[in-house]
């Protein structure tokens, strides 16, 4: 059987060594993503809550105005609806001229 040359065994320790410290990398990498993804999660629940709280106070003065009346804002129905007569516009020529 034939040996193996001393170069050999020293690349494949060198390989074995990146390969997991590749390994490690990317297991840290991948812990620091699930991180920020859980607080980007929460902070997506937050953000939901606060928009909840706008649209209740939104629809809610919807609400209120609705409710009311015109007459309680001093307004008062017209007496007499009149219409403008649509003429068509004049247009702009120089040919007269």
């Amino acid at each position: 059987m034939p040996e193996m040359p001393d170069r050999t065994i020293g690349f494949l320790s060198i390989a074995a060594g990146l390969i997991f410290s590749t390994y490690i990398v990317l297991v840290i990498v991948t812990i620091f993503f699930a991180t920020v993804q859980t607080s980007l999660a929460a902070e997506v629940r937050t953000t939901e809550g606060s928009i909840a709280t706008l649209e209740t106070t939104y629809y809610a003065s919807l609400a209120r105005e609705n409710a009311s009346t015109p007459a309680s804002a001093g307004l008062v129905a017209p007496s007499v609806v009149e219409y403008a007569i649509a003429k068509p516009a004049q247009g702009i020529s120089f040919a007269g001229k």
